[in-house]
């Protein structure tokens, strides 16, 4: 799928955006008039790509402000990142400009969490291909039945 293709998506997003994933997405389903049960399915899946999306806008707008974008206006971008909004490990959504020590700090210990999950992630991702080069084997399929003993050598 191309960005291009995923456009009239965008640009819903964009028209319906109040702040809210799940309000937003919400907003979407019911703009294509598509069946309760459908919406009920589709509801939860589009949150996660609003946010996605909105998350995308924010970091567009973080390089324009910290001068990672040549060219660009940062006192114009500045001013926006004021007005943009991030999550905090307590559920709340804190704009960059009332953002307080605490709340970056918060913000911190949020994504240094997340940088860790994707560290064991890349972890296992690398034992694998210890095992699958050990082994000689194509895929983790083939060496299901030492799968035991390889993470033992491993671990």
């Amino acid at each position: 799928m191309t960005a291009d293709s995923c456009t009239p998506f965008y640009e819903l997003c964009a028209e319906l955006w109040d702040g809210d994933d799940d309000t937003t997405a919400a907003a979407i389903v019911a703009r294509l008039h598509v069946s309760k049960r459908a919406a009920e399915v589709l509801n939860p899946a589009l949150a996660r790509i609003v946010a996605e999306w909105a998350r995308c806008n924010v970091r567009r707008v973080e390089r324009r402000a910290f001068g990672r974008n040549p060219g660009a206006d940062s006192v114009a971008a500045r001013a926006e990142l004021m007005l943009e909004v991030f999550p905090l490990g307590d559920g709340r959504l804190v704009s960059w400009g009332s953002a307080t020590v605490d709340d970056h700090q918060q913000r911190i210990e949020l994504l240094d969490k997340l940088r860790s999950g994707l560290s064991a992630t890349i972890g296992r991702h690398e034992t694998a291909i210890a095992l699958l080069a050990e082994t000689g084997a194509l895929n983790l399929d083939a060496v299901a039945d030492q799968w035991q003993h390889l993470l033992e050598v491993h671990s």
